[in-house]
């Protein structure tokens, strides 16, 4: 049975609809889908799971690192208060003291002769990603 005039109707009125629909993302779900797949290519790496968290422990740490920058940015143009700029460059400070101590870890297990050039490659890749 051919469907009535209206169902036809409503089928294009439905595609027509559905072609005029645009989703945007705002900034932030945008860099929350970016991390969420940056994330997903450390679980999905083969490397063992030891280095695939020193991996987002590390990119975690940037990120930190990163925003406590632009903070600070932020506080010093606006001439913020000394003792508040002092506060955030020791948190920045200890952020960067725990990064270099990743990499550290990092290189450490990289070193220990269980892993293949290849995934060694992969591991730096990753960390630097």
């Amino acid at each position: 049975p051919e469907p009535s005039l209206a169902v036809k109707d409503a089928q294009v009125a439905v595609k027509a609809a559905g072609h005029g629909i645009k989703v945007t993302l705002s900034e932030q779900a945008q860099a929350k889908s970016a991390a969420s797949q940056r994330e997903q290519a450390v679980d999905d790496s083969g490397l063992p799971d030891h280095i695939k968290e020193l991996i987002k422990h590390i990119r975690e740490l940037k990120a930190q690192i990163a925003e406590k920058q632009a903070e600070l940015a932020a506080l010093q143009q606006a001439n913020a208060d000394p003792a508040q700029l002092q506060k955030l460059q020791q948190q920045l400070s200890s952020l960067m003291s725990a990064l270099t101590s990743a990499y550290a870890s990092l290189a450490k297990a990289l070193k220990d002769g269980t892993l293949s050039d290849e995934q060694k490659m992969t591991a730096l890749q990753l960390s630097n990603g």
